[in-house]
């Protein structure tokens, strides 16, 4: 309680307490960029149990609007429940890519990892039995820009950051946000650069789809890399408009 609270008088006074060793993490480049952006709504996409939006609160010191979606009916209920704490978080349970309607998503041993797509054999060498399949559920399927219509999101208005985490699937979510994109300041995607996931795009692939629609990087960290050799498997990316 102590340190948190040391940690808030810090991020007012424009300074980070970390601990020592700990590399710069998205956090701390987010606490510069949304307020830069003047953001006022992030649409976090792949929320599972709300990690990224408790992250934006406790850490970021990010105040505006949330929308998170998380299509796992386990970790949805989790993050329904923190997000009912907080007035200006808005929970929703939906899979979120290119076209409207039903999808199988594959339920991993370790959630974090359940996807639409399969693991690949370098994801199982990597992450061994938490990227195998323990159950599939069959899940709604929406586009995001029909969605946030329906929902009454005003991006079009409003300061709006898109954040994708769907292991694998966000060239899909991306296509599936192409009526909004236009209006959208600054995105982050999580991208892979040896891919874990069947059929999935290249980091350099996504890269230039986002910034031939208009964003340029401003940032990337490490998720995970192999240890024996340091090479980066997965990146946290982020982009604002050019």
């Amino acid at each position: 309680m102590a340190l948190e609270l040391h940690r808030k008088l810090a991020r007012k006074l424009g300074y980070d307490i970390q601990k020592f060793n700990k590399q710069v993490v998205v956090e701390t480049h987010l606490r510069y960029l949304l307020p830069l952006l003047n953001i006022d709504i992030v649409l976090d996409v792949g929320a599972n149990e709300g990690q990224y939006a408790q992250g934006l609160r406790e850490v970021v010191g990010y105040e505006g609007t949330i929308h998170s979606f998380e299509p796992l009916p386990a970790a949805y209920a989790k993050l329904a429940e923190k997000a009912s704490k907080d007035p200006r978080w808005h929970a929703h349970n939906f899979a979120l890519g290119d076209e409207d309607g039903e999808a199988e998503l594959k339920v991993m041993e370790h959630t974090v990892f359940s996807s639409l797509h399969d693991a690949n054999a370098q994801g199982q060498a990597k992450f061994k039995d938490g990227i195998s399949v323990a159950e599939t559920v069959k899940v709604p399927l929406r586009r995001l820009d029909g969605l946030v219509h329906e929902l009454g999101i005003d991006v079009a208005g409003t300061p709006s950051f898109l954040k994708m985490d769907t292991q694998g699937h966000d060239a899909w979510v991306f296509q599936g946000a192409s009526g909004i994109v236009q209006h959208l300041k600054g995105l982050q995607s999580e991208v892979s650069v040896i891919g874990i996931y069947e059929g999935v795009p290249t980091y350099l692939e996504l890269l230039a789809v986002y910034k031939g629609a208009g964003f340029e990087l401003t940032g990337a960290y490490t998720i995970n890399r192999y240890r024996d050799t340091g090479h980066i498997v997965e990146l946290d990316c982020v982009f604002a408009r050019r």
